[in-house]
């Protein structure tokens, strides 16, 4: 009778050599179960690795779930055989010990028991995909319905999303543009660039999303228009969203409840999850452009943005969702901005995000060279961010740029665009610009007003040594 685990050959511990890439699927699922039961605040189990399981049937690929379920049901036989093993020999096991060494195990898997661990697998080799679609539909409503109240504005489709694939890592911020030779990028720079960009059309760049391989070159010409208007960070992209006013700008008190949703994926509408996970068409997007023009001589539209920042100088400043009122944008500008808040729909991976705006700014490097050789820095995706702001600097208050480009620290403003700005009242001519919500004003104004400072007293208004007021209490005492 063997004494110790690693001396029997039939148990999984040691070295796995051909079993190491399902051990590592294995332990991605279970590291996702765990974000998403810390997200809703629940314990972790194995019945919510089933439930991680269902979620991810509605947003994986048929290929990549039945990888899954083929790693985790080959692994739960072998888990199952080695503890039938080794009671045969004599010996007591815990779950944990069906991970190989090198591979970190949860602590509630090791405080699992067997008898839960035999029902996780035997649900792992009963379930099948169409039930777990159905399943995970449900799942994805009831979860949406508990985190709705945390994020704002944010579609039951994009949450189950959230919950399906986890949270990415933080990319590298891009390389800013030189501030002391800043040159700024008119309309007309931004059409010649764009036309050396080329394409097939800002509608065949979206829909090249719904297959394996995308339009580098539309998608560029998309996304680089998009942020020359609005100065959308990268990520912002692919969560905003386009909204209409009741009322004109300037009567609407506040712009989330003026504002009337052109989606149906909304938070509170949890039942619309099936209609939301349709991914556009060609279709829907030229039904979705007529009633456009239609809606832009009624009503106001404005552009409500996610903001992707990841850190905030100013606790007071909430800037998790700021809004462009677009009155008065062209046509053609709004149809832009239209489709790119479509780009959520297609419920793109963070690894796919990263690689269309690595190739949309490679695009757009490329073509700036071709055009502008006499530029000190290419034009990129972040570059047109920091000529919008540049404009908006120039045209504005500092209020309301960093209410419009989503920061919080005058100093950060202003290291985008040329430096040493000076703000005025008047808009750039052949400049277009959208207008900030005045709450968001307001609240940066109030965050960014210096304190106010006692005024000198006159000698003979000063009081005695022995009735000296009381310190400030912001300040220590020497």
């Amino acid at each position: 009778m063997s004494s110790c685990p690693e001396d029997n050959p039939r148990l999984p511990g040691g070295k796995p050599s051909g079993n190491l890439s399902a051990w590592m699927k294995l332990h991605r699922l279970l590291t996702l179960t765990e974000d998403r039961c810390a997200l809703l605040h629940r314990r972790c189990c194995f019945n919510e690795v089933i439930n991680q399981l269902y979620i991810r049937a509605v947003f994986v690929d048929h290929a990549a779930l039945y990888s899954e379920l083929a790693s985790c049901r080959k692994l739960a036989r072998q888990a199952l055989d080695s503890h039938a093993a080794a009671q045969a020999d004599g010996m007591v096991l815990m779950p944990s010990y069906a991970f190989p060494e090198g591979i970190e195990v949860p602590d509630w898997v090791e405080e699992s028991s067997w008898s839960e661990f035999a029902e996780f697998c035997d649900q792992i080799i009963r379930i099948r995909r169409p039930a777990m679609i159905e399943r995970g539909i449900e799942r994805v409503e009831q979860d949406a319905e508990s985190l709705k109240h945390r994020f704002l504005c944010v579609g039951t489709a994009d949450l189950g999303y959230m919950l399906a694939a986890g949270q990415y890592e933080k990319r590298a911020a891009p390389r800013r543009p030189p501030q002391k030779r800043w040159q700024p990028i008119s309309r007309e720079d931004l059409d010649n660039l764009l036309a050396q960009v080329g394409g097939k059309g800002p509608v065949e760049g979206l829909l090249s999303l719904n297959t394996n391989r995308s339009d580098p070159a539309s998608l560029a010409s998309l996304l680089g228009k998009a942020v020359w208007l609005s100065g959308m960070r990268g990520q912002e992209l692919f969560s905003c969203r386009l909204m209409w006013l009741k009322a004109s700008a300037s009567e609407s008190s506040d712009f989330l409840e003026q504002a009337l949703i052109d989606d149906t994926d909304t938070t509170g509408d949890a039942g619309a999850l099936s209609v939301a996970l349709t991914r556009p068409r060609r279709d829907t997007i030229e039904a979705g452009l007529t009633s456009l023009r239609d809606l832009s001589v009624s009503a106001v539209p404005c552009l409500v943005i996610r903001t992707a920042k990841t850190r905030n100088r100013a606790p007071a400043i909430d800037n998790r969702l700021r809004i462009q009122v677009l009155e008065g944008i062209l046509l053609s500008d709004l149809e832009c901005l239209w489709l790119v808040s479509r780009l959520r729909k297609f419920l793109l991976s963070p690894r796919r995000m990263t690689s269309v705006r690595t190739g949309c700014s490679n695009r757009l490097l490329k073509a700036s060279r071709r055009v502008f050789p006499q530029r000190d820095d290419g034009i990129t995706l972040h570059t047109l961010r920091h000529a919008f702001i540049d404009s908006v600097r120039g045209a504005m208050s500092p209020e309301n740029a960093a209410a419009l480009s989503g920061h919080t620290s005058l100093r950060t403003l202003k290291r985008y665009g040329r430096a040493r700005r000076r703000s005025t009242t008047t808009q750039l001519a052949n400049r277009w610009l959208p207008e900030a919500d005045p709450q968001a004003v307001a609240a940066i104004s109030r965050a960014w007003a210096p304190r106010s400072m006692p005024r000198p007293q006159p000698e003979a208004d000063r009081p005695s040594p022995s009735l000296s007021p009381a310190p400030h209490p912001g300040r220590a005492l020497d």
